[in-house]
Parts: C-alpha cells; structure tokens; sequence
C-alpha cells in the first residue's frame, strides 16, 4: 500500500499508515480465472489504503492499543468486475460501516470460467489489526515481513501507477491490477507497511518461507518485435517509448519474481492489448511459458496509460502487439 493521498493545494499530503493489516484467511467460493491471488494484490495495491483511512479516521493518528482485533470481509464479484454483497465484521461497527462503504466501489477485473464466459465469484478475507506506533512503523521482528518506502519512493511509485499523476485521488478509479511486481509472490500472510518516516533508509524484506535465494538472477528483456494493428494517432513506437520510460521496470521485477524458482526461465513473451479512447488499456492478454509471470505481467498492463488515440480528430481504439525476449542473466 502506498499511502499517498490527494489534497486542495499544491502540496503532496503524505499520511504515514497507523494500523498494520495481516492477511490471515483469503479464500474463494468459486474457481475463476480471477484468483486469490490476484484479488490480494488488486486489494494490497489500491484498497488496503482505504481500509487506513477508515481505520485513521475511526481511532485517530494515535490509536489505542485496545483498538485492535480481527476483520472479517465477505465479498462478491459481478461479470463486469464491481463488487456486491459486502459484508464486514470487527471489533467496531463504525469502522465496519466505512469499510463497506469504500469496498462497495471497488472493482477487479471481471472473472470468467473455465470457457471463459463472465461469471460472479465471490471471497472471504480475515485481517488482523495492530495499531503502529505513533513515530516508528516496524521493521521485520518474530517472522513478520514489512514493506517500508520513503516519501521520494513513495511518489515515484504512485507516478507510475497513474501514468505520472503524483497526487491520485483515494477513491481513484484507476484500473486494478496494476501490480508491483512481486505483488503475486509476496501477498500471501504478509504484513504490508509503507511509510516516510523510516526515511532513506527503507527495505524490502522477503518472507522467510520464500523459495528465493540472494543469487537469483535479475533477468533482461529486450524487444523482439512490434505491431500496430490499427492505424491511429498513437503510433507502436509511442507505445514502447512509454513502456521502457515507465513500465519496464515493472515487467522486470515480475520476471525477476520467477526467475527466483526458476532461474533458467527464457523465451517470448507476448503482450496484447486495446488503447481505449480514454488511454486506459482493455483486451489484456500476457503469453510466455510461466502462467505465473503471465498473471502478472497482465495485471500490470492492466494498470498502463497512454496518450488518447485517434483517426483524425475522432477519439478512437488502437490495438498493438509487443514480443519480448527474455534472458536470465
């Protein structure tokens, strides 16, 4: 979660995190190509912050040690991706209240079954809640992993997620799924904190039960061929400029992810996908010989801005096609 919240004026309001949420059950009532895993990184990345707020704004910047305990969250699926049938529980009413609220705009990307055909799903999630102290947020201690970003991380991290806006909203109705590229591997029972106050001397820790080892390989990727499949004002070559300037380093920590169980892992991968009128991407599709980085890489492109295309002065779609070939180091 990177807590970087919008404000009227043109200063960056920064909020540090005051609660530490650890996943403890997440689980789904029905198999579709929209995991549990990708549901926990759609919710790591852009939702646990909500549940922040409401927590913040429940208890205060200093919360009690008493405010604290476990929270239940039931919660549908539909075809188009919208969430219904919110259910939360916890040890406050009021703060169940608001996480109903901001859970009841959420969107995921929409699930399909086996035929892949849209189909409703449905998950169950339990966290645990811990009040942060006021000035420290934790670093690893007893098995638990946390995630600290400095303010300067921080904003270049939301910049890429919104296609180079600093300041996204809270209720942002960007895409989902726009994932850091660990996300998939590192979600699971983690314990996700990021705050400025660690400074610059912020880490990344990796869960003890993970299969990486310090000598994985990092892994290169170079383009092997691209294709506009539509003929409009935004060219193939705009496209990659803006994949290698502001995305690239997002598909390298996705193949770097795998490369840490499978460090021989090679080949093509092939990405397609829509630029919609509005610069949103749509039709995503990922194909290499890993469905894990497949998974991850598509919740990546998922989250990408472009610059709006056109034919002529007509807002329109542009459909485009990138191989590219990877090469453990």
């Amino acid at each position: 979660m990177v807590a970087v919240v919008s404000s009227a004026s043109a200063d960056v309001v920064r909020e540090e995190p005051v609660v530490a949420i650890k996943t403890k059950v997440s689980k789904t009532k029905t198999e579709s190509s929209l995991t549990v895993d990708a549901v926990s990184a759609t919710l790591q990345l852009s939702y646990v912050e909500h549940i922040q707020r409401c927590y913040r704004d429940r208890f205060g910047k200093k919360p009690k040690a008493s405010a604290s305990g476990t929270m239940k969250l039931v919660f549908g699926v539909e075809p188009d991706g919208k969430t219904i049938g919110v259910v939360v529980a916890s040890f406050d009413k009021k703060l169940d209240a608001c996480v109903v609220g901001r859970a009841r705009r959420w969107t995921f990307t929409p699930p399909k079954d086996k035929a892949d055909k849209p189909i409703a799903t449905s998950f169950v999630y339990e966290f645990a809640l811990t009040p942060l102290p006021a000035e420290k947020p934790p670093t690893k201690a007893g098995g638990t992993d946390n995630v600290v970003m400095s303010e300067e991380e921080a904003a270049a991290h939301a910049g890429m997620l919104y296609g180079g806006e600093v300041e996204p909203p809270l209720d942002s109705t960007r895409r989902p799924g726009a994932s850091l590229g660990q996300q998939l591997e590192d979600v699971k029972n983690h314990q996700v904190v990021v705050g400025g106050s660690a400074g610059r001397g912020g880490r990344v820790t990796t869960a003890p039960n993970s299969t990486s080892t310090p000598d994985a390989p990092s892994g290169r990727i170079a383009v092997a061929s691209k294709a506009s499949l539509d003929s409009t004002t935004l060219s193939a070559d705009t496209v990659l400029a803006k994949i290698q300037s502001a995305y690239m380093a997002g598909l390298k920590r996705c193949y770097k992810t795998q490369l840490k169980s499978n460090p021989t892992l090679q080949g093509k991968l092939r990405m397609s996908f829509t630029v919609e009128a509005t610069g949103k991407t749509s039709n995503v599709t990922a194909k290499s010989s890993a469905p894990a980085l497949d998974a991850c890489v598509k919740g990546m492109i998922e989250g990408w801005r472009f610059p709006n295309p056109k034919s002529g002065d007509q807002p329109t779609t542009a459909r485009f096609d990138y191989a590219l070939a990877l090469t453990p180091d």
